[in-house]
């Protein structure tokens, strides 16, 4: 029953490929690095192996070959910090798949990582309280919200990492497109919500801005269940249908950013 209402493909697909195929590519450019550190590992490998006569020898040498080829494995899969984004970011739209399952049990339907040409939408989920644009923060640190202005400081940190009102921008602007979405298919222009989910330490749990709503992501399903219902089932099931692959052309699929 679950798989047949996540109606697209599995949550933080598009942030995975993207993480995969970024590493790749950094493996390329430094793969002059990665291999004379193989021939490396290879050759120490080989002399702990020739000159581990003796016990503490032996004992030494090993300890050398181990140490340089958890190096170079370590070295080899850890992308930098800006790839390891797309990795962190799929994580987290997993986490928002599953804390809303609970309500595909109760006849809401959720369609993930959303294509829409240029950019990809985390979740749209539907249900009687009508439309939802999730957008998932998966983030290390302390977020504030005072408007659109979200704040993230890091552990340890005096000064905020981040500080902008780009995910409030973002929610609304995706929020819009879904709204434009479901009218050229179904003729139906429900209110879509834009919600951005903080799977961080947010103190504020839930805050409400400027047509935009920030709620922790353990506080989800709650705050859905405590809105009130907008639409009719016909409605939903026709907002479901407008969301099935089957119904939707490539060139649909392709529209510019709201």
């Amino acid at each position: 029953m679950l798989a047949e209402r996540r109606i697209t493909r599995r949550a933080g697909a598009s942030a995975a490929a993207e993480y995969a195929q970024l590493t790749r590519e950094w493996r390329q450019r430094n793969r002059r690095f990665f291999r004379w550190g193989a021939a490396v590992c290879v050759i120490i490998v080989a002399l702990a192996l020739l000159l581990g006569l003796g016990q503490l020898r032996g004992w030494l040498c090993g300890l050398l070959a181990g140490i340089t080829l958890a190096f170079y494995i370590l070295a080899r899969e850890t992308p930098p910090a800006w790839v390891g984004q797309y990795l962190t970011g799929a994580v987290g739209e997993e986490r928002t798949a599953k804390a809303v399952e609970p309500l595909l049990r109760a006849g809401w339907f959720i369609a993930h990582d959303l294509d829409r040409g240029q950019f990809n939408i985390d979740h749209v989920l539907v249900g009687p309280a009508g439309v939802f644009v999730l957008e998932t923060k998966n983030l290390h640190g302390t977020v504030v919200l005072d408007g659109d202005q979200a704040t993230l400081t890091r552990p340890g940190r005096e000064r905020p990492d981040y500080q902008g009102s780009w995910w409030a921008r973002e929610g609304r602007s995706h929020a819009a497109d879904a709204n434009s979405f479901f009218r050229q298919r179904v003729q139906v222009r429900p209110w879509v919500t834009a919600v951005v989910v903080l799977w961080a330490d947010f103190p504020q749990r839930q805050y409400g801005g400027d047509k935009v709503t920030f709620v922790h992501g353990d506080d989800l399903v709650t705050w859905l269940r405590n809105q009130p219902d907008r639409l009719k089932p016909d409605q939903v099931e026709r907002l479901r249908a407008a969301l099935e692959p089957r119904h939707r052309s490539k060139s649909e699929r392709v529209t510019p950013a709201a």
